[in-house]
């Protein structure tokens, strides 16, 4: 009869494959760890205007018009370009890893310059793999020649924000003309642009029509425009600025209530003096050394003890000399970080010595100038500063004086005038 009795080591299992009523929370992990023909993927948030353009039906039209138009003009596929626009926010430093203590709770900081400003890129590249010579739009009324220090073929403009005006659309128009025109292999050009307003305008037109330039754009892929945008603010901006939110941001702050030590106690930065090493050797204590005075006087406490080995133990001496080489080695490793921070700082100060000894000089007001016509320029100017040098020595020469340099009216020379001159002083005394 107690043969007969099931027992708990004799309970049927489950197979492996069925999946019990209620799962573990590493279920979903030893699942892609048993099927190999599945596994993990990190999600990304997509916008939902971004999700409905990428609907096939929208977007096949367009490569059956990129098509129509290649056989209608007979468009070579070494004549077909494609160019953006990207933005670069200058004085803007990047995420980086660092190592920190496991008890920290807020992410640390980077500190990064507090002038940023806005660089617009225009580039172009062409269907066989190469790219047509960068157009930069900087936020500036002027050219600095301390700008051209580059390849010839660059060329850079300037606007009051640093982005891209109609003006600027149509000078790049004609630097992409410029570096294609003689790699053209067809009678035309096709041009995929991103819609931009710029590229929209009757200069920009008439250029693309005069050199057989057929763009294309297809607006119907943009996943937002102004309207969208106003429609989707409109519905965010009640959540985004509810009463308890406002509350919240002001009691963040230590405004209100009045906590400043809300914001206090979050600072990284915290400016301190360090108090200075002892100057000379001083009395070992039983810790291990961080400068050179406790590593003098540590190894003179060894060196005696070694010299009275009876009075003392060998576990004593052995302590003694592993802190010496701890403090040693952490001594070491600061000289290794240092020295490789000393390097970095050189090179840096480096490269802002020549930026600082570059020639800050206005060349041109507006514009666009390549590297090249910036060279001519500077080149003509060098030159016609050289022979208005060459007139004013030769004058001075000849006696004629020079302009700008004040002479004395009595014996022409410089320095003083005919009231002060001693050799007019001299006359009237005889």
């Amino acid at each position: 009869m107690f043969l007969d009795q099931p027992s708990k080591t004799d309970a049927p299992k489950p197979p492996h494959d069925v999946i019990p009523t209620m799962v573990g929370e590493k279920w979903a992990r030893n699942l892609v760890k048993r099927k190999p023909e599945v596994k993990s993927q990190v999600t990304r948030q997509r916008d939902h205007q971004r999700v409905l353009c990428s609907n096939p039906a929208i977007i096949s039209p367009w490569f059956n018009l990129v098509r129509n138009v290649k056989a209608k003009y007979g468009i070579l596929d070494e004549d077909t370009y494609n160019f953006d626009e990207t933005g670069f926010q200058i004085g803007v430093g990047g995420s980086v890893k660092v190592v920190t203590a496991s008890e920290r709770r807020l992410r640390p900081l980077q500190v990064q310059p507090g002038d940023r400003e806005w660089v617009t890129l225009i580039a172009g590249i062409n269907a066989m793999g190469w790219v047509i010579p960068p157009f930069f739009i900087f936020k500036a009324k002027n050219h600095d020649q301390a700008w051209y220090h580059n390849p010839k073929d660059w060329r850079i403009g300037v606007s009051k924000n640093g982005w891209t005006t109609n003006e600027l659309g149509l000078e790049w128009l004609k630097h992409f003309i410029q570096h294609t025109t003689a790699r053209t292999v067809g009678s035309h050009r096709l041009l995929i642009i991103d819609g931009h307003e710029s590229h929209k305008s009757l200069a920009f037109q008439d250029l693309c029509e005069e050199s057989k330039i057929i763009t294309l754009s297809n607006s119907d892929i943009t996943h937002i425009d102004k309207k969208a945008f106003l429609d989707t603010f409109n519905q965010v901006f009640d959540k985004a600025f509810s009463k308890d939110n406002i509350l919240s941001s002001f009691q963040a702050t230590g405004l209100l209530p009045d906590n400043p030590e809300v914001v206090l106690s979050k600072l990284e930065v915290k400016p301190y003096t360090p108090s200075p090493p002892p100057l000379g050797p001083t009395t070992w204590q039983p810790k291990t050394p961080s400068n050179a005075a406790e590593i003098e006087a540590q190894s003179t406490l060894i060196l005696k003890r070694i010299r009275d080995y009876r009075s003392s133990s060998a576990e004593s001496l052995q302590g003694m000399v592993q802190q010496f080489q701890k403090g040693a080695e952490m001594m070491v490793h600061t000289q290794v970080l240092m020295a490789a921070e000393i390097v970095r700082l050189r090179a840096a100060n480096k490269a802002a010595s020549e930026r600082k000894a570059r020639k800050r000089k206005r060349i041109q007001h507006g514009g666009t100038l390549s590297q090249q016509e910036a060279e001519e320029i500077i080149e003509r100017r060098d030159a016609e500063a050289l022979v208005e040098a060459e007139r004013c020595e030769e004058r001075v020469q000849a006696g004629g004086g020079s302009k700008g340099i004040r002479r004395c009216k009595t014996c022409s020379e410089v320095g003083h005038n005919k009231r002060t001159c001693k050799k007019d002083a001299a006359e009237s005394g005889d």
